[in-house]
């Protein structure tokens, strides 16, 4: 188990926690100590709350079905969705979050692909991660088009998600921008792909906390702690530091 990534205790418990890894949101080094935007405003909202969270690496859709059983208690930035509230709740938003695709920067008939609407009626090859929430739009396609399901090709993280951009395995990577950013520039591949310059979706991510492990208690005095966290300006200042201005700025709108 890791050492808890808040110093005070006024929780019930120290709550285990679970992610896959997506800098710069979260990373984890050698030892399994996690770091990243995203792990600093937890730990600025748990300090707030008086309560201490440990965060390990967990595959995406495991993590979620860990939650729903009460084997972890929660993940944080998760989209909410009616299907994962059946058994989790959901804290006021952490961040912002904002969708868009990758394209290679040779591919002409990728690049001028204008909206999602454009891109579901093409015959380009997209990629995702596995179990993640790309807008209502998206999923509706996906469930009630066969044609754009059967182009989707879904990875177990981003890094591959990536190197499947750049084999040609897929034609678009859909993906959090800023998390594009950096896994591309980590990957060495930043200097052969390009964003599309529509936006896919744009959402607020969460603290999910399992129903079965959560006293209400302790929802409130996180929520509570987040929900002030947010109006600082420790937070928006600790956002914009996490990359190029014009994508966290993005991320830091409307945060109030």
């Amino acid at each position: 188990m890791l050492a808890p990534l808040s110093a005070n205790a006024e929780c019930s418990k120290t709550f285990d926690l679970g992610m896959l890894a997506f800098p710069p949101y979260i990373d984890f080094d050698a030892s399994g100590t996690a770091h990243g935007l995203d792990v600093d405003i937890l730990r600025g909202a748990m300090d707030l709350a008086g309560c201490t969270f440990t965060l390990h690496e967990v595959p995406f859709k495991r993590a979620l079905r860990d939650v729903k059983l009460g084997d972890l208690d929660g993940m944080p930035s998760v989209s909410k969705t009616p299907e994962r509230e059946e058994a989790t709740y959901f804290t006021t938003a952490m961040r912002r979050e904002v969708v868009g695709g990758f394209i290679r920067n040779t591919d002409k008939k990728a690049s001028e692909i204008p909206s999602l609407d454009a891109l579901i009626a093409s015959d380009l090859k997209v990629g995702v991660v596995l179990g993640g929430w790309y807008g209502a739009e998206f999923a509706n396609a996906m469930e009630t088009n066969p044609a754009f399901h059967a182009r989707i090709e879904a990875s177990s993280d981003f890094v591959t998600l990536f190197r499947w951009l750049e084999a040609g395995i897929v034609d678009v990577a859909v993906v959090d921008l800023l998390s594009g950013y950096h896994v591309s520039k980590d990957a060495g591949l930043q200097t052969h792909i390009a964003p599309l310059a529509f936006r896919i979706n744009v959402n607020t991510l969460h603290l999910m906390l399992s129903r079965a492990t959560t006293t209400n208690a302790d929802l409130e005095a996180i929520d509570d702690a987040l929900a002030r966290y947010r109006k600082t300006d420790a937070y928006r200042a600790l956002i914009l530091s996490y990359g190029p201005e014009n994508l966290t700025r993005e991320l830091a709108a409307g945060q109030d």
